[in-house]
């Protein structure tokens, strides 16, 4: 991923959350082992405490390497040449002491700034590709990070602060190479929600912002993570503030199947974006996600996949969605904006990869898919008539939210959305015929 650490904007992003993050109330938290006395049985993660207490692991003891600092910065990263084996060597012990010295509770107020100053070292000034010392460097933190991440043999983590920050940290690198270890932590049943919040972002950093560029290099790297993200959004109990995440970096990944490409490959990851966006208990910022998400899956050559079914059950979505709004002012804001916008992009297909002219959005998809003298996907004439009049929904909540136009206009639009899924209903009622049919709430059935 050496071009992709160049995009110099994504990355004052990064520092800049890593620096507020960790200055705010991860920095100042309490350790671990203090149970927090007023905690009702059964009470639901905090994603910025973490699970329930565990024995701290005690901070190691670690060799002062700051005498290489100098070296480090003057001789090898400025010239960025690695000259011989003790040039090697130097940067694995600054990498090391770097990293180490985050676990030492003298310093719980400065481990923000040993981010800081790692990420700094390692990410090249605006879009210039990353030097040879700067890929040295890179290669020892991701080989020294897993420390200060996982339990030792006594089954101890580091404090949740000392985490999040390594995990930040190992995101912000932006390197495949880390991919084994953030699926680790993710799958990690004993990691605070914090720690897997980061590295869910983590994967999703690899592949955005959405590019025909930004994508895995390695095929086993990108089924480890889909299966991963698959895994914990399936997680019982999961805090609210992990699943969306989960969702988005399920869509910018745009892999439809945690199989092996073949038209055969059950489209499980889609069944499972699609039951997000049917679950009415889920967070509506979260379900319109899963629907944008949808949108971005790139359906292999060949696959069985219910075009219609999926339109329609994003249809049904955005008339509840529509419907919630004009019953209650107070959700006309950018917010419930996007999340129709969202929905349209579904369809429609998402800005970067438009003006990149790569095929996305279930309509681009069908066409695709149709190519080739390929069939004709079934219900494209159909999914044509919901994207339609999903458009003109779209332009009259601009206008409502815009221009003060009466919601009136709204709710026609979402009846006739509404009255036309009904005479149009998919005869199949499952995403794949080799997958389990899709069982729909009551309440999106209209």
């Amino acid at each position: 991923m050496g071009k992709a650490v160049g995009d110099w904007l994504l990355r004052a992003v990064i520092l800049a959350g890593i620096m507020g993050l960790a200055a705010g109330p991860l920095r100042a938290q309490k350790d671990d082992a203090k149970p927090k006395p007023d905690a009702a049985a059964g009470e639901e993660d905090n994603p910025e405490i973490g699970p329930p207490p565990i024995e701290v692991r005690p901070a190691p003891d670690y060799e002062d390497f700051s005498k290489d600092v100098p070296r480090f910065h003057t001789q090898i990263l400025r010239k960025g040449k690695v000259a011989n084996d003790e040039d090697r060597q130097i940067i694995e012990r600054v990498a090391r002491w770097q990293l180490l010295r985050m676990t030492d509770p003298q310093r719980e107020r400065e481990i923000w700034k040993d981010s800081r100053d790692i990420i700094r070292d390692v990410i090249p000034a605006k879009n210039a590709p990353p030097n040879d010392a700067q890929n040295e460097y890179r290669k020892a933190l991701i080989r020294n990070v897993p420390e200060l991440l996982r339990a030792d043999q006594k089954g101890r983590y580091f404090p949740t602060v000392v985490r999040v920050n390594a995990i930040m940290m190992l995101a912000s690198l932006v390197d495949e190479a880390a991919t084994p270890l953030l699926c680790d932590v993710i799958r990690d049943p004993n990691q605070a929600p914090a720690v897997k919040y980061w590295a869910v972002r983590g994967l999703q950093l690899l592949v955005t912002p959405l590019s025909p560029d930004r994508h895995f290099r390695n095929t086993t790297n990108e089924i480890n993570a889909v299966k991963a993200l698959l895994e914990l959004l399936k997680t019982k109990n999961l805090p609210p503030v992990l699943r969306r995440p989960i969702v988005e970096a399920l869509g910018a990944i745009r892999r439809p199947s945690t199989g092996n490409l073949s038209p055969n490959a059950a489209p499980d990851v889609a069944q499972a974006l699609l039951q997000v966006v049917d679950d009415p208990k889920e967070e509506m910022r979260t379900r319109s996600a899963a629907a944008f998400s949808l949108g971005l899956l790139q359906i292999w050559k060949g696959m069985k996949y219910n075009y219609h079914l999926v339109a329609d059950h994003l249809g049904r979505y955005l008339t509840e969605l529509v419907d919630q709004t004009v019953k209650d002012p107070n959700n006309r804001d950018q917010a419930w904006l996007l999340q129709i916008y969202q929905v349209y992009q579904a369809f429609h297909g998402s800005e970067e990869l438009n003006r990149a002219k790569t095929p996305n959005g279930l309509v681009a998809e069908m066409d695709e898919a149709a190519k080739g003298g390929n069939p004709q996907p079934a219900g494209m004439s159909v999914v044509k008539g919901i994207r339609d009049i999903v458009t003109q929904i779209m332009t009259d909540a601009k206008a409502v939210l815009k221009n003060g136009a009466d919601p009136e206009i709204l709710t026609r639009s979402a009846e006739k959305l509404r009255t036309y899924l009904e005479k149009n209903q998919p005869k199949a009622k499952g995403i794949s015929d080799n997958l389990p049919e899709l069982a729909q709430d009551a309440a999106n059935r209209g």
